[in-house]
């Protein structure tokens, strides 16, 4: 064909283009779904998804309530016409996505696989993920006005009984000049990535941004108990900001009140600063006076031997912590993938590459040693497919033993935390050589040599109390003393911040409890909403909650538990040598059991309980105060108080004398009937 033919073509599919009738519909913004999941999927070169963001299903599980996963849209035609669909979906004619179905006003008119095969190259992400092309059914007759179109997906894929579906969008078009490639813009309709980038400023603003944007909906729709609001926010901050700076606690101390998440993704030098720096400001008004950090994890360094690190984020992770007396738990290990026995940084090295492992340790023990509370070696390594890939007990065993080694070589006594459990809550993986059945197996192979203590996970429903027995019970007179709960959370109410730090405290008898998490974010294609802060850095109500079991525990010891009424968990505190001068002696912590005790981050409150009345010493209470710092009013000559679900704190000059219940009877009359079995967190890179 001549060159000026070619150019009248192009100009004409230009012009018919330019001409069609067209609707373009992202996925997330369904009028109705019960997809399980919306995703990020943002790449630097633009070949992620439309709006950065997909809808996501995988899973084993059937449609609760429902014979399929459906997504429904309602749209409006511009003109009648005869419209082809194309949409950006995972692949129906393959065995690793599953078929599906495309109704229009409730009809179905595209249900065949084979006609849904995929008409471009794969986009959305690096493999495995790119998991998006672009399919073309056929077209439909439409007239103009409102109509609805459902994309189902009625049976799992044929490679396995899973479900799985990644979704973008759709176009409907008149035009029959669309020629998809493997990206994901399709029409004039949809963002252009220049524009997005321009607009944002930088990758990573948009990454941000979209995040933020995907954050704030769920909020809405999956946690109206966070309370997450303009007015909640403001209170937050000027209760925060009335409080006092505390004073730092020497390094011997034990350190009570813990914090997860100061870190990357969430905090990054050169990004936000300003809003991070003063949240490390809230969270020691709060009472918080250490953070667990993974940034000095080999791989987050950098990606080859030592002598390459780049200390910058962990630096400044320090030197804000640092302005308010703040130390750390640091967790180490995992090097770069190219020195692992996985082809993948969740692992450990080669044997060949144990002078670089040494390397490692040398450059970072004697740098970060004197803000250190803790150093823990590794995560969750009893879920070693998830976080301890193709390692074993014994090459656990060994990168402990060297690290003890390297330690003794500097004359570093911090504690080393060991484990970091999440699978040995249940025999039930043992089979598997996880969860307890690795832990075993390191302390055969002499992990009691080398560390310190254990660190556990999400101990505090009483359905867990097993979890914590078993390591109780694993090393009993050495190791097993120490425990730490690293990482800990409730997602049932903002309020049980308090239980959680009650009973981990004092019921379990760990040193130190870590909460997860500093801020709300999206962990994969699932919301984490059990931040301190919400995805704007404000304040929640949470932080709130945590500052009043600061003010109650983190200066007094445990006299004893008691049960003032059926139900009610009550532990009565005094006053240790690092009270500030001038505070109440004895402060009970108490509440009324019966409402759930969630970690399923999808919980919905269930009904009020009827509450308990307790009576107080006459004129022995100083003040009563709630999980939102509120003061309770009370009758000083004849004190009590109406105990819910909701804890309450009440400072006393002389404790109540309600008879003692000892740990051992408590947990035997409020055992728990069933114990999950855990599921390791995915981690994102």
């Amino acid at each position: 064909m001549s060159k000026p033919c070619t150019l009248l073509l192009a100009a004409l599919l230009n012009l018919a283009a330019a001409t069609a009738a067209e609707i373009w519909q992202e996925a997330e913004d369904f009028t109705a779904s019960n997809w399980p999941h919306r995703s990020i999927y943002l790449q630097k070169n633009g070949g992620g998804a439309s709006g950065g963001l997909i809808l996501e299903l995988f899973t084993a599980k059937k449609p609760a309530g429902a014979d399929h996963y459906y997504a429904s849209y309602e749209i409006e035609i511009p003109a009648d016409g005869r419209y082809a669909l194309w949409a950006a979906v995972s692949n129906p004619a393959s065995g690793w996505a599953s078929p599906i179905a495309i109704a229009v006003d409730g009809q179905v008119v595209w249900d065949d696989p084979a006609a849904m095969k995929w008409k471009s190259g794969a986009f959305g992400a690096p493999a495995p993920r790119a998991v998006l092309g672009w399919i073309n059914p056929g077209s439909v007759e439409l007239k103009s006005g409102k109509h609805r179109i459902d994309f189902r997906v009625t049976r799992p894929r044929r490679d396995s009984n899973s479900y799985s579906c990644f979704f973008d969008g759709f176009l409907l078009t008149t035009s029959r000049t669309v020629r998809p490639r493997a990206n994901y813009r399709i029409s004039n309709l949809q963002p252009e990535w220049k524009k997005l980038l321009a607009q944002s400023g930088d990758f990573r603003s948009l990454q941000f941004a979209t995040e933020q944007k995907l954050v704030r909906a769920l909020m809405k729709e999956k946690a109206p108990v966070e309370g997450v609001s303009d007015e909640n926010a403001a209170m937050a901050l000027k209760k925060l900001l009335a409080r006092p700076l505390p004073a730092p606690m020497p390094k011997g101390s034990i350190h009570r009140i813990g914090v997860h998440g100061m870190e990357i993704p969430l905090v990054r030098k050169g990004f936000q600063d300003d809003k991070t720096g003063r949240a490390f400001e809230l969270l020691a008004r709060a009472g918080v006076d250490t953070l667990r950090t993974a940034e000095l994890c080999w791989h987050r360094l950098g990606k080859d031997a030592p002598a390459s690190f780049d200390f910058g984020n962990i630096d400044y992770q320090v030197e804000q912590a640092g302005k308010y007396g703040m130390n750390f738990m640091f967790t180490i290990g995992y090097p770069a993938a190219k020195f692992n026995k996985h082809p993948f940084h969740l692992s450990t090295f080669k044997p060949e590459h144990e002078a670089l492992f040494r390397e490692y340790l040398r450059l970072i023990l004697p740098r970060y040693d004197r803000f250190a509370q803790y150093w823990e070696y590794a995560n969750e390594v009893d879920a070693p497919k998830v976080w301890w890939r193709d390692a074993t007990p014994q090459d656990y065993v060994r990168d402990c033993r060297i690290l003890r080694e390297e330690m003794d070589r500097l004359g570093i006594r911090t504690p080393v935390l060991g484990i970091s459990a999440t699978y040995s809550r249940s025999a039930a993986r043992d089979k598997n050589g996880e969860g307890q059945e690795f832990t075993r197996r390191c302390l055969a192979a002499g992990l009691e040599r080398y560390i310190d203590g254990y660190s556990l996970h999400y101990t505090w429903q009483m359905k867990e109390q097993d979890f914590v027995k078993f390591f109780r019970e694993l090393s009993p007179g050495t190791i097993s003393n120490k425990l730490v709960n690293s990482e800990e959370s409730a997602f049932s109410h903002p309020s049980d911040v308090i239980k959680l730090m009650a009973r981990d405290l004092y019921l379990h008898g760990f040193e130190s409890v870590y909460c997860y998490l500093a801020r709300d974010r999206m962990e994969g294609a699932s919301l984490n909403r059990s931040g301190f802060f919400d995805i704007d850095w404000r304040p929640k109500l949470r932080l709130l909650s945590l500052a009043a079991a600061a003010d109650a525990m983190k200066t007094r010891d445990f006299v004893r538990m008691t049960e003032p009424a059926e139900d009610v968990e009550a532990y009565l505190l005094q006053n240790n040598p690092a009270a500030p001068a001038g505070t109440p002696k004895y402060a009970v912590v108490l509440w009324k059991n019966g409402a759930a005790e969630a970690m399923n981050p999808d919980f919905t409150p269930g009904p009020t309980l009827e509450p308990a009345t307790v009576h107080f010493r006459d004129g022995k209470v100083v003040k009563a105060v709630d999980w939102l710092l509120d003061e309770v009013p009370f009758t000083t000559a004849s004190p009590q108080f109406e105990i819910t679900e909701r804890p309450l704190v009440v400072y006393c000059d002389e404790l109540p004398s309600w008879p003692e219940v000892t740990r051992g009877e408590w947990l035997k009359k409020h055992r728990a009937g069933t114990v999950a079995a855990s599921e390791a967190v995915v981690p994102a890179n």
